[in-house]
């Protein structure tokens, strides 16, 4: 029991941790750091493993690669450099490093997609970094992760590094 609430208030601190020490980190493994965490909070349908493919340059120099060491919901996490659109079948999670995400956003269903690219909530995206200061934040496009059937925790929800996005209301940042 003890143990089991020391990892909830662990887990719970992560985000809140990453975001304190966001001065003393690499931007990217910082990003890698949010994702791992932002994939804590997501229900995801039960397999052997979570695939995360990220299309396109790989800017995380091993951070992201690093999650390949843990688990998350008992689930192995695999994770796979393409620059194939083809290849993206097999994910459950994108990281979008291409600024023409709009010709391939219609290629899958059912997959989380994430990026700090511009622009990128406007067409089709689920969940930008967006790095402020020293700081980074959570845009979610809500609306586009309810329809593909994801649900997120209000935990993630709760928290002030997230902000919702509003296509009708306001044109993305950065």
């Amino acid at each position: 029991m003890l143990s089991r609430l020391l990892k909830t208030l662990l887990s719970g601190s992560l985000l809140l941790g990453i975001c304190l020490h966001a001065k003393e980190l690499p931007e990217y493994q910082l990003k890698a750091g949010y994702i791992y965490n932002i994939m804590k909070f997501v229900k995801w349908p039960q397999k052997e493993k979570l695939v995360v493919c990220i299309l396109g340059e790989n800017p995380f120099k091993g951070y992201l690669e690093e999650m390949q060491k843990r688990k998350i919901a008992g689930m192995d996490i695999e994770v796979v450099h393409t620059y194939s659109a083809a290849e993206l079948q097999a994910c459950d999670l994108i990281y979008v490093n291409v600024a023409d995400f709009k010709k391939i956003e219609n290629l899958f269903t059912h997959v989380l997609t994430i990026s700090d690219e511009k622009d990128f909530l406007d067409n089709g995206g689920m969940i930008k970094l967006v790095k402020e200061q020293q700081q980074v934040k959570i845009m979610l496009n809500y609306k586009k992760i309810n329809a593909q059937g994801f649900t997120i925790s209000s935990k993630l929800l709760k928290t002030s590094i997230v902000g919702f996005y509003e296509p009708n209301k306001t044109s993305e940042k950065k």
